[in-house]
């Protein structure tokens, strides 16, 4: 079966962008152990080694060396789980890959050149800084579909639409050369308070700008729970700690969620 390349993206800080790619791993290994996922951390911040509890000496380098070409997969990544391998950032060296390379012919395509075979993984997922940047540019042109997490609040709502407007505009530049770039599944709101209007708000205006085939799908949202961060300070996967928990329950549902819309759009696509 085809590797499933999915990058979590959103031009807006502090969505749970990080949160939603390891809360995704674990619940696609939690659903189906026979699965094997590969993290790629795209945010300089460098956050999945601490999710995961990495130390630097166990690494020779990070996803800036994977695009740079000189460092192979193999040797990047690091295994973190039993069935879950992880590339660093590579931190400070991300950003200057950005600057390095800011003005190089196709740049925008270097880790789908450098990468190399991926076939042994079910499902790659990336973690993409949050901002338009070159990083987010080779996240498009390297994954098949784009997932966008929000925060119930204005200014998240707009940096979805951003994102999506974003990911608009690289689809219609590669489509002269007929290149295929990767298509927004849908969005999924993260910190959500069921009681609080402000959140259903948001909710419902995402609910609509699905239903307008505007934004993909509106997945079902992942709710607050302090579970979440006390699994973090652990060092755990909340399968791990805390597999009855809501955070845990909703990670698993959209997991599900995203692999019925994937096969929706491959039986409509071929």
């Amino acid at each position: 079966m085809k590797t499933k390349k999915i990058a979590v993206m959103c031009h807006k800080g502090g969505v749970g962008k990080t949160v939603t790619v390891a809360g995704l791993a674990d619940a696609i290994s939690f659903n189906d152990p026979t699965k094997k996922i590969l993290i790629l951390d795209g945010d300089e911040q460098n956050c999945q080694r601490t999710i995961f509890g990495v130390k630097l000496t166990d690494t020779r380098g990070g996803l800036s060396s994977l695009l740079d070409g000189t460092l192979s997969l193999s040797d990047a990544r690091v295994k973190v789980r039993p069935n879950i391998d992880l590339v660093l950032s590579g931190g400070r060296e991300l950003r200057e890959f950005e600057s390095r390379n800011s003005c190089v012919d196709n740049a925008e395509m270097l880790l789908r050149t450098n990468i190399g075979d991926v076939s042994e993984y079910d499902y790659i997922l990336m973690d993409c800084p949050p901002a338009i940047s070159l990083v987010s540019a080779n996240a498009i042109t390297f994954c098949d579909y784009i997932l966008i997490p929000c925060l119930p609040e204005l200014l998240a709502f707009v940096g979805c639409k951003q994102t999506n407007n974003f990911i608009e505009q690289m689809g219609k530049h590669y489509a002269e050369a007929r290149y295929p770039v990767a298509k927004v599944l849908g969005v999924v709101l993260t910190q959500y308070c069921a009681t609080q209007n402000l959140d259903q708000s948001i909710f419902s205006d995402l609910e609509d700008l699905a239903e307008k085939r505007l934004i993909g799908k509106c997945f079902s949202p992942i709710p607050k729970d302090v579970k979440v961060k006390t699994a973090q300070v652990k060092r755990k996967l909340l399968s791990e700690g805390f597999a009855k928990c809501k955070a845990a329950a909703a990670y698993r549902l959209l997991a599900k969620e995203l692999q019925d819309e994937i096969e929706k759009i491959v039986n409509v696509t071929g």
